[in-house]
């Protein structure tokens, strides 16, 4: 279980979260996140997409966390 699938074309790289992500571990999260920093890395291009439409994520979700700061 990974909770992403990552698609390289030749102008972008795709990162599309998968609703298994929501059910995974907290470790398991972190490893899957060092994947991906690898791969977008060793892609060596300039623009990922990423979809978050899998999560169902509420305007709470992305609204608060950048009004801190924090993205």
């Amino acid at each position: 279980m990974s909770g992403y699938t990552f698609e390289k074309h030749s102008q972008y790289c795709m990162l599309r979260f998968t609703p298994e992500l929501s059910e995974m571990a907290w470790a398991d999260i972190e490893e899957s996140t060092k994947r991906v920093t690898k791969l977008v890395h060793d892609s060596e291009l300039n623009s990922v997409l990423v979809d978050l439409s899998a999560l169902e994520l509420s305007l709470i979700h992305i609204s608060e966390p950048t009004r801190l700061g924090m993205i």
